[in-house]
């Protein structure tokens, strides 16, 4: 797992996903400015005294991890209607022009006929 925390920004990325929260309505520390959990990099930065080595994650971090979840879930959700939405509405379109082209076609046929139609009364008409 990769998790960067950046609290000025209420910046959480967690496997290279980036998401905006808001980090107030989180317990964490008063002086945290960011938190970086990497392969080779653990620690938390701190406003005011030097940077803390990690071993493992705080507890705190986990409503923060919980809440990236949720939001990406809901965010991902969210898209998969809008796809549909849109495959539903390319659909409805791909329909519609069926639809007029059918009635072109129609309009077409019965203007044909009808020509047709005026020209043979026509000359019927002429040949009396």
């Amino acid at each position: 797992m990769l998790l960067t925390i950046v609290k000025p920004d209420n910046l959480v990325m967690l496997d290279e996903s980036p998401l905006n929260i808001d980090l107030d309505a989180y317990e964490h520390p008063d002086n945290l400015h960011a938190l970086q959990w990497r392969d080779n990099e653990r620690h938390i930065e701190f406003n005011d005294q030097p940077n803390q080595a990690l071993t493992e994650l705080p507890s705190w971090v986990n409503p923060i991890i919980e809440e990236h979840q949720r939001l990406t879930k809901q965010k991902l959700e969210e898209q998969e209607i809008a796809d549909r939405q849109s495959v539903f509405t390319s659909n409805g379109q791909a329909r519609k022009t069926r639809l007029q082209q059918k009635q072109q076609q129609q309009y077409q046929a019965e203007s044909q006929s009808l020509k047709k139609d005026v020209d043979h009364l026509k000359h019927i008409l002429i040949t009396q």
